[in-house]
């Protein structure tokens, strides 16, 4: 079985960084510049550089599943993670070793069911659990917790500026037909582009219209768009 790394792309977050505290031994890539703000502010985390020529979330995930491969990836602003399969229907707060013990499971898991996609849930409210579903094989995993294992067809375009957990989702249905997801574990994080740094700043509408288009022009109808919010859009697999 591989070794899964678990890292959390960040930027401009180095005094607001939270991700470490959910996941036990996490490692924090960053850009090179960015790099002695983050060690300052964060001392005993391990932080990794990438190029400051990569640019956007999407292109900083494929450097990052180019050095590692076997990876599971975490938001840089995931503050904890919950576990809804509880006897009382209510969530529980998972410890950091608990948290990365699931995920060393749960990439062994997906190995050995030849999935090349899995991660967890992003909604820790009970009522939106299915108890009787608990695992699920198809559909896409969200880019807040979202793991990968080598493989030839999947890769990030580096054109996106959003949707790019909708894009390797699409690629892997396309290719590899199945992922895994146990949605008994959900990350717990603020609203959407409320934390400063991030990537508030490039989610433009502009930026929204051209990751848009080169999302219809790849996968065209399999995809549900949302005008509520990006976090809506979903890939249809008929299967």
């Amino acid at each position: 079985m591989g070794e899964v790394t678990i890292v959390s792309p960040s930027h401009q977050r180095a005094k607001s960084l939270t991700s470490y505290k959910a996941v036990e031994g996490l490692i924090v890539c960053v850009e090179q510049c960015q790099v002695e703000d983050y060690r300052k502010h964060n001392p005993d985390v391990e932080i990794v550089a990438h190029p400051d020529s990569v640019k956007g979330i999407a292109s900083t995930r494929q450097w990052i599943y180019e050095k590692w491969g076997d990876v599971f990836m975490v938001d840089d602003d995931v503050s904890s993670f919950t576990f809804l399969g509880t006897e009382s229907g209510k969530a529980e707060k998972v410890t950091p070793a608990g948290v990365r013990d699931r995920i060393v499971s749960l990439h062994g898991e997906a190995e050995a069911i030849g999935a090349f996609l899995y991660g967890f849930g992003i909604s820790p409210n009970p009522m939106y659990y299915d108890p009787m579903n608990p695992l699920k094989l198809t559909g896409n995993v969200h880019g807040n917790a979202l793991g990968m294992r080598p493989s030839p067809y999947l890769y990030f375009h580096e054109g996106l500026w959003m949707f790019s957990d909708i894009w390797i989702s699409g690629l892997n249905a396309y290719f590899h037909r199945k992922i895994l997801k146990d949605t008994r574990y959900n990350c717990v994080m603020p609203a959407m582009n409320i934390m400063p740094g991030g990537m508030a700043q490039e989610r433009t509408s502009l930026r929204r219209d051209q990751s848009w288009k080169i999302m219809q022009e790849n996968f065209g109808s399999v995809l549900v768009d949302s005008d509520l919010s990006e976090a809506f859009m979903s890939v249809s697999v008929p299967w």
